[in-house]
């Protein structure tokens, strides 16, 4: 099936009313006014007449908010999505005074609400014009229009007689790719944009017609004065590292204003101007003569300690904000101060929307738990009391060679096992362990990048408690000088061998085939492309090999292994352990199968049909009394529904409940059981949480709630 139908919705037993509580990473830094730093952002806008109201909203690397709203200039932030399928924000647009009426560009096309984000509809034909990269006010002959950029061109629209939108073609072969900057001029605007790499002028003369001019300008962004159609400035990528240039006679000449590595650039009504780019944001008020950075100062609450940084890896800016200038970020909302002060205004809140990469929640101090996540465009993010509060995360020993943010980078995954407080934390060939859930981190490195995440084994009579042994995968053979690890036979050729390696201590020591990460037998060639699988049930005894077409199992550590499992048809993706006898099999783009006999008999799981295609995560609970699963149905969307599910079962993938409720990513990330609660990261909201069973204790019994 390429989508969920109606009629496969109905295999939900029934649609879950619980929100999901929203644990972060917001305000990282816990900076004691709040104005800590958040995620992405594409676009943000407030109107005159109301600057304590803002929408934003966000995409870059996958990430996707929906669109975010502030009564109290960003004070505290709330989504508003009904309606807004694909929640894949690239601009938005206020059209009237109150603020109620706001456009949002994404891929789809152009969403409308005329209440104030309380209800979007899909504008007709905006479908088909194309990703509005960026939308702002103009003029075509006398009458006010939206012009939009996008990659086919200049569309259109007007407010007042409410027709579809129309398009300026683009010159023949060339594409739209940076955002438009526009010229007060009547009857109608003249626009600055960036087409194919080259600097374009476009004169308008209708809603279907305009004139371009090829400055011939090699540009990243253009800027055009909104009082001076014939002065410009761009952005580019020159060898000599002059990359911002300014025209002031329409494109015939330029001249380099010594402003170097920005890609985003601006003139605002007063003529100054602004660049912006990973490094930070600059501002001129004399014409470009001379450039300074803004900054932001903070005090953190956990040290009251008071410092200045400068938020960087900047996204847009805006300068119709409120009547004046701020900046979107990867790191939130940045607002330009009154007068001539170069102190930013944060205004991120409690806006948790970035990218949450691999959370590990640790039982903490009993009283808090303890949560480190990698997330993308930052180092790993920590919170020492359940998600509350995110004051960050650092370790004297941990900066690896060529990476940043601690050794760690901004990738990388995580791993925690049951209550015990020990993390592994993973980014290529660097290792971060913990026996403290991520306070006293210790860095060794690896000989070689991990193939695949770790398993551990657990302590009999316990389903989530491990036993310190932990497994990983790696295709270099034993340090020289150490003794050599077990043969699998003649044929094996060391140079293609891979090697399964054993640590006992939850992953605390050197790589060295001694007291700390020891190789043990290399795979045989059928098994060298696997993935290991643990049971929760067995007490550590079996280990599962993994591959599209072979099951094998071994009970000493590898040095043996069973044939391939017969009885049902390869090729498979996973398998998933409940127990000795409920197992499933997950296949790429098909249904699961389901055996209850230990592996006897399996049978298809037709409860999955309406998601099979388009992929999904399944994790069960420790207990394995729980399953959820979720992904992603890109086809939803022009069906009007939400694009991510998360679907939750308690009688093994018979029937769900549908838990998406207010979930909003076009990114479901991994998903993390600690205890009874299920963690979900996501791209755009951070993690989310949901608690479906009671806690228990270590040896799984049930913790009595007083």
């Amino acid at each position: 099936m390429s989508s969920r139908s109606v009629t496969h919705l109905l295999l939900a037993t029934a649609v879950s009313a619980v929100p999901w509580e929203k644990i972060g990473p917001r305000n990282v830094y816990d900076a004691v006014d709040g104005q800590g730093y958040s995620g992405t952002l594409a676009d943000a806008v407030s109107p005159l007449s109301n600057p304590n109201l803002i929408y934003a909203g966000g995409h870059n690397n996958g990430a996707a908010s929906g669109v975010l709203k502030s009564t109290d200039r960003g004070k505290t932030w709330v989504p508003y999505c009904n309606g807004l399928w694909d929640t894949t924000v690239a601009s938005l647009i206020i059209l009237d005074e109150a603020g109620d009426h706001v456009l949002v560009g994404t891929p789809t096309g152009i969403y409308e609400t005329l209440d104030g984000a309380l209800s979007w509809r899909l504008m007709p034909g905006s479908s088909g014009i194309g990703w509005a990269q960026s939308m702002k006010n103009g003029t075509i002959n006398g009458e006010r229009h939206i012009i939009a950029g996008v990659e086919k061109g200049l569309a259109n629209w007007n407010p007042s007689t409410g027709t579809d939108w129309s398009v300026i073609k683009a010159p023949e072969g060339v594409k739209l790719t940076g955002l438009i900057s526009v010229a007060d001029v009547l009857p109608s605007s003249v626009i600055g944009v960036c087409m194919g790499g080259t600097a374009f002028i476009a004169t308008i003369i209708g809603p279907t017609t305009g004139t371009w001019k090829d400055t011939t300008f090699h540009c990243e962004q253009v800027a055009i004065n909104p009082n001076n159609k014939d002065h410009f400035i761009y952005s580019n990528k020159s060898s000599l590292g002059k990359q911002t240039w300014e025209s002031l006679d329409g494109g015939e000449t330029r001249h380099d204003l010594n402003n170097h590595f920005p890609w985003h650039v601006a003139i605002d009504r007063r003529g100054w101007l602004y660049t912006a780019a990973e490094a930070g944001a600059h501002r001129s008020m004399d014409g470009g003569k001379t450039w300074e950075i803004y900054q932001m100062t903070t005090t953190q609450r956990a040290n009251n300690v008071t410092s200045s940084r400068i938020p960087m890896d900047y996204q847009r800016i805006i300068t119709d904000f409120a009547g004046d200038v701020a900046f979107v970020s990867d790191q939130g909302l940045f607002i330009k101060p009154p007068g001539d002060s170069l102190e930013l205004i944060g205004a991120c809140g409690n806006m948790s929307n970035n990218i949450a990469i691999a959370p590990v929640v640790s039982q903490g101090d009993g009283t808090n738990r303890w949560i480190v996540t990698t997330a993308w465009d930052w180092g790993p993010l920590a919170s020492w009391d359940s998600g509350a509060h995110w004051p960050g995360w650092s370790c004297s020993d941990c900066e690896g060679p060529g990476y940043t943010h601690g050794g760690i980078g901004e990738g990388g995954y995580a791993n925690a096992f049951g209550k015990s407080n020990h993390v592994l934390m993973i980014h290529h060939s660097t290792v971060l362990h913990s026996s403290q859930g991520g306070k006293n981190l210790t860095r060794v490195q690896a000989p070689a990048t991990w193939r695949h995440w770790p398993v551990y084994t657990r302590k009999a009579n316990s389903r989530s408690e491990p036993d310190g042994r932990i497994f990983i995968l790696m295709t270099v053979p034993p340090p020289q000088g150490s003794e050599q690890a077990p043969r699998m036979g003649s044929e094996f050729d060391d140079n293609g061998a891979v090697y399964i390696v054993k640590n006992s201590n939850f992953g605390a020591g050197e790589f060295d085939n001694n007291d700390g990460w020891v190789w043990g037998a290399a795979l045989p060639p059928l098994l060298a492309g696997c993935n290991l699988v643990t049971s929760p049930v067995d007490g550590g005894s079996t280990l599962y090999a993994i591959t599209p077409n072979c099951i094998a199992t071994t009970q000493d550590e590898g040095a043996t292994w069973s044939e391939c499992w017969k009885g049902f048809d390869y090729p498979i993706h996973n398998l998933m352990i409940k127990d000795a006898s409920t197992m499933f099999l997950l296949r790429n783009n098909q249904v699961p199968l389901r055996t209850r006999d230990g592996g006897k008999t399996w049978s298809l799981l037709a409860s999955f049909e309406a998601i099979a295609s388009s992929g999904f995560v399944f994790d069960i609970s420790w207990s394995g009394k729980t399953i959820v699963v979720h992904g992603l149905d890109k086809s939803a969307i022009a069906q009007g529904r939400k694009a991510p599910f998360a679907w939750r079962s308690v009688d093994d993938g018979d029937t769900f409940i549908d838990e998406t409720d207010d979930l909003i990513t076009n990114r479901p990330g991994n998903g993390y059981w600690f205890d009874g609660t299920f963690y979900l990261t996501t791209a755009g909201q951070g993690i989310m949480a949901k608690t479906f069973e009671e806690p228990t204790d270590l040896d799984g019994s049930v913790v009595l709630q007083v």
